[in-house]
């Protein structure tokens, strides 16, 4: 049994004091807690080879059927090949444990990232009005033009980064990461810094 941790490379490393966020940081001490054996890498260190009617997939070197587990924790949005890497993994897993019966990978979510052929927020929202589920009411141009729209005269608001990628502000001299959420209770507030 062998784990594999695949995370986004964090573009501000913030206030932690290591190398890897907080949750990789914890799910890598409860591993070794269980004398788990795991590797990290980042979807950038991923490779696939298509050749002579066979897929290998590469994770910083290793073939990936070196591992029994695979734990995929965030990926950027602005980058729609990071979350295509996920379906392409989980797509040839499923291939490869048709014909493995006994050395079978196993992939955390699979079964939603399979079902999920975008990871933002509009597909959520479509997701959860298609299926009754409760959900913020959601408006979305694709133009991105939002001012002087009349739906959008009905405060308070919050307005959030379709993509949700977050933006860096200096703050004391470090860089920080600021998420792109804003709360609107009346047309001067579309006047936010970052907005």
């Amino acid at each position: 049994m062998k784990y594999l941790i695949i995370d986004k490379e964090h573009r501000v490393k913030g206030p932690r004091k290591g190398k890897y966020s907080t949750a990789v940081e914890r799910i890598m001490s409860e591993l070794a807690n269980k004398d788990i054996p795991y590797s990290f890498a980042y979807l950038t260190q991923i490779e696939f080879l298509l050749k002579d009617g066979e897929t290998s997939i590469r994770v910083d070197g290793t073939d990936i059927t070196e591992y029994s587990h695979i734990i995929f924790r965030g990926h950027n949005l602005h980058n729609p090949k990071e979350y295509e890497t996920k379906r392409l993994i989980v797509d040839w897993v499923d291939h490869y444990n048709t014909s493995k019966n006994n050395n079978k990978i196993l992939v955390q979510n699979s079964k939603a990232i399979k079902n999920m052929p975008y990871y933002n927020k509009i597909f959520t929202a479509q997701f959860c009005s298609t299926h009754d589920i409760p959900y913020f009411d959601t408006y979305y141009r694709t133009d991105g033009d939002y001012l002087n729209k009349n739906i959008l005269d009905d405060y308070p608001i919050i307005i959030k980064e379709y993509s949700g990628v977050n933006r860096l502000e200096k703050k004391m001299g470090k860089e920080v990461v600021k998420k792109n959420v804003y709360k609107i209770d009346s047309p001067k507030d579309f006047s936010q810094k970052g907005l």
